[in-house]
């Protein structure tokens, strides 16, 4: 690791350790804003219609309908111009205007068009979005890598991630593979190796393989 790249790591500890020490408040004026988690004292006034603790080192807020990020100075980092804003996974936000979803990375650039009807956040560099009414999934350089063909496309949790394809639901692994047959009537994400699914009435766990388990 050089110098530069050790003091920019440090910078950025440093900032997330500070974003930490603050708390949202909610004003006499019913607005809010952050203060101070020991000391109490305000640190940024409190004026946006709703605001999301910090994340890292930026705070998703909105005012007068729309939003954007600020920093732990207050400074409006992303500019309040979207319709709606996550906040940041895997260092990626899905913002949403007019109707669009697109991807924003920390200093506000649009890393990824906003172009799709829908999109879920980022989780080990996959995110499921939505195009033409169908799901796929695209990488953090908006490059498609699984097929848009699901009615519905769920997170990544523990490698699996449930898709939904003509009233079942099964499983894909991040290869797009599916690793668990579209067969199930519910499904629920994985959790500690195993996740609850439903078939033909019946309701039970099943681990990774699809096997059913305790």
């Amino acid at each position: 690791m050089t110098k530069i790249t050790t003091a920019i790591t440090m910078c950025l500890v440093a900032i997330t350790l500070n974003a930490q020490h603050l708390t949202s408040f909610e004003g006499e004026n019913g607005k809010y804003g952050f203060k101070d988690v020991k000391t109490k004292k305000i640190v940024i006034p409190a004026k946006y219609d709703v605001v999301e603790e910090f994340y890292g080192v930026l705070a998703n807020v909105c005012l007068n309908q729309k939003c954007g990020f600020i920093d732990i100075t207050g400074k409006e980092v992303i500019p309040l111009k979207y319709d709606y804003t996550d906040i940041f996974y895997d260092g990626l936000a899905n913002v949403r205007l007019n109707g669009k979803s697109g991807f924003v990375d920390i200093t506000g650039k649009e890393v990824i068009p906003l172009k799709y009807d829908d999109a879920n956040i980022f989780y080990k560099g996959l995110a499921a979005v939505k195009l033409n009414e169908k799901w796929g999934y695209i990488n953090k350089t908006g490059k498609e890598v699984i097929s848009f063909k699901y009615d519905v496309a769920g997170n990544f949790y523990q490698e699996l991630a449930m898709v939904h394809l003509n009233n079942k639901w099964g499983y894909v692994d991040t290869t797009g593979k599916v690793a668990i047959p579209i067969k199930y009537e519910l499904a629920h994400n994985f959790d500690e190796g195993r996740a609850l699914v439903k078939l033909k009435g019946k309701t039970f766990y099943i681990d990774k393989t699809g096997k059913e388990v305790k």
